[in-house]
């Protein structure tokens, strides 16, 4: 071959070619918007079916099984969207700095599988999607929670670079779906609701362990990228902590298991709540503060996924179980 026809070749073959996981244009949208890693949508869903688990514990009458059942579904299903326009959106500001970390650069946009421009058009989409999800379950009762919660999510991406604190950025951030999720489920007005004493605190108190749940695991998942976050100038509670994280985890945790326990107290529950979301999420998080190992991104990465599911689940478990005892 001649050397003018292998210039012209190279015309036609890409400087950087894709990742194999990322070539099928369809594959990059499905991997944007994290399909393929589902337990992520607890960290959404979580807060807001605490919300709502607080209605259906309080209130009477409570909702018939079927139709209990198609309203949980939609709640998931909101969840489900939220967090993908989320990561999208999250993605779409985020790439120069992903591909600066060996452990995101293969994603859709930093490997040139999706542009930033078309991430931001499904964003919008999938925010839509979202809007109207939550309207069928509950009409216009949690509208006006979405608001607060929509601009949360836009401003997410842009805090770790102002800050040392996005993790609570973040906690605050999801933390608000335990008021959506209980204005999606409650008959009463969030003006009426917000009145009772009883739904302020209990709210109020599960907002504040949500907060702290957060915080915990995802500076434990912050852990993983901290010498390349440093590098790229990323901020975050792992590198302002560093060597002080368990002390810092170890406070988080105690925070969260409080506030679980004024919830309870707040919403009169009985032992099963204690023993199941408070007691339950106490050794959940000694459990994994005990074998953790912040020096090594593979533990961390693994405690991360251990704290959202099981923490998660014990959190919601006493309620679950105090619901089933009032049937």
């Amino acid at each position: 071959m001649s050397t003018t026809v292998q210039e012209k070749s190279k015309l036609f073959v890409p400087a950087q070619s894709p990742p194999k996981t990322s070539v099928n244009r369809w594959r990059a949208f499905y991997e944007l918007a994290r399909v393929h890693k589902p337990a992520g949508v607890l960290a959404f869903h979580i807060p807001l079916l605490l919300g709502s688990l607080v209605s259906v514990d309080t209130e009477v009458p409570r909702p018939e099984f079927l139709d209990g059942a198609i309203f949980f579904v939609q709640l998931f299903l909101s969840s489900f969207v939220l967090r993908s326009a989320a990561c999208v959106w999250n993605d779409a500001a985020d790439y120069k700095f992903d591909s600066q970390v060996a452990r995101t650069r293969t994603r859709p946009i930093p490997s040139g599988a999706a542009t930033p421009a078309a991430a931001r058009v499904f964003a919008v989409a999938l925010i839509f999607l979202w809007v109207g999800i939550v309207w069928q379950a509950s009409g216009d009762q949690a509208f006006y929670t979405l608001i607060p919660n929509f601009l949360f999510n836009v401003a997410y991406p842009f805090a770790k670079r102002v800050t040392d604190y996005p993790q609570l950025f973040l906690g605050l951030m999801f933390s608000w779906n335990v008021l959506t999720g209980y204005m999606m489920t409650t008959r009463y007005d969030m003006i009426e609701a917000l009145q009772m004493p009883q739904i302020q605190q209990s709210l109020g108190y599960l907002a504040v362990a949500n907060v702290a749940w957060t915080v915990l695991y995802d500076t434990i998942y912050a852990y993983q990228d901290i010498a390349d976050d440093e590098k790229a100038g990323v901020r975050s509670l792992a590198l302002k902590w560093k060597s002080y994280g368990k002390l810092a985890l170890s406070i988080l945790a105690g925070i969260e298991v409080g506030s679980l326990v004024a919830a309870g107290i707040a919403i009169d529950a009985g032992p099963w709540y204690f023993s199941f979301s408070c007691l339950g999420s106490a050794m959940v998080a000694a459990v994994g503060l005990i074998t953790l190992d912040l020096t090594n991104p593979e533990n961390c990465g693994l405690w991360f996924k251990r704290h959202l599911l099981y923490g998660g689940i014990t959190m919601c478990t006493g309620f679950v179980v105090e619901y089933v005892q009032k049937l």
